[in-house]
């Protein structure tokens, strides 16, 4: 009774291409089979994949089997519910996107108020140029991109907040936003027009070269998009000038500064322009750069 499917990691959006490492697009992905353990017991399977490599899911204790003998009570994994779900956002930048696989509840009357840990937006792109932000003010509903701002942190130190899982969310109509998303890692779309995503502003006096103080939509060169994250498709060359909060009783708008670049150009020393700038010397925006 086995049936196979491919594991998509949550937060990357890429599917295991092997038994110990993330990082394959759908199309190049492994498949794993799963079949109910010994006796039928609800919640145990046993995780056969077909990587050659090593047949079984690693694991650290006595009930991952990884000597291809599938002997009894020897690779049964436990496959739990999970009921509050880590969203990342940085606490240095304090906004981000996102793209929900489950309904999350936005107040939990035991752990947390509305607000107090991170409020959603939906994205729209309005005539004068500005994403403007409409603030969802109930639970948080599955499959729909969302601009996140965090408001206290978590204290968990490890760069996400956690929220309840929701029973259910109030569905928000696709015609009312332009933001895109998914759970996969896709190749950037190419006929969907410019491709901009969040994306903090180049500062020349910072080590990672992010500025914490000006986070907006801007063109992203990258060759994929990352899963569980938001971005915004735009026809046509109108530049995006920044974004427009609406809560509801107040607006407020965060722009970009005058003549800043949308778009960030990288060479090598050769001349040829790169996507992504690893370890090494750079042209950057017509300045020589070194990344470490």
């Amino acid at each position: 009774n086995q049936t196979a499917y491919k594991l998509l990691s949550y937060n990357t959006g890429y599917y295991t291409k092997d038994t110990h490492s993330n990082g394959a697009l759908a199309a190049a992905a492994n498949s794993v089979l799963m079949k109910t353990s010994e006796g039928n017991n609800y919640g145990y399977y046993t995780l056969l994949t077909n990587y050659s490599g090593s047949k079984y899911i690693f694991g650290g204790d006595s009930n991952a089997d990884r000597n291809s003998k599938y002997e009894a009570n020897r690779c049964d994994w436990t496959i739990e519910e999970v009921t509050w779900l880590p969203i990342p956002v940085s606490s240095t930048y304090r906004f981000g996107t996102f793209f929900s696989p489950v309904d999350i509840a936005l107040t939990d009357h035991q752990y947390y108020s509305k607000d107090a840990r991170m409020k959603f937006y939906t994205g729209r792109l309005d005539n004068e140029g500005y994403v403007v932000l409409d603030k969802v003010n109930d639970n948080i509903p599955a499959n729909t991109p969302y601009v996140i701002e965090l408001t206290s942190e978590s204290g968990y130190g490890n760069g996400c907040q956690y929220l309840k899982i929701a029973d259910s969310a109030p569905a928000i109509d696709a015609n009312t936003y332009d933001l895109r998303g998914g759970l996969e890692t896709i190749a950037t779309p190419t006929d969907q027009g410019t491709i901009y995503t969040l994306q903090a502003a180049w500062d020349d006096t910072t080590e990672d070269h992010n500025s914490a103080n000006d986070v907006a939509f801007r063109i992203y060169n990258g060759t994929n998009i990352l899963g569980c994250r938001a971005y915004l498709p735009v026809s046509g060359t109108q530049p995006v000038k920044g974004l427009r909060f609406n809560e509801g009783t107040t607006t407020r708008i965060e722009s970009l500064e005058a003549g800043q670049t949308h778009e960030i150009e990288v060479y090598d020393l050769s001349g040829r322009r790169v996507e992504r700038a690893g370890k090494g010397l750079y042209i950057i925006n017509g300045k020589k750069v070194y990344i470490k």
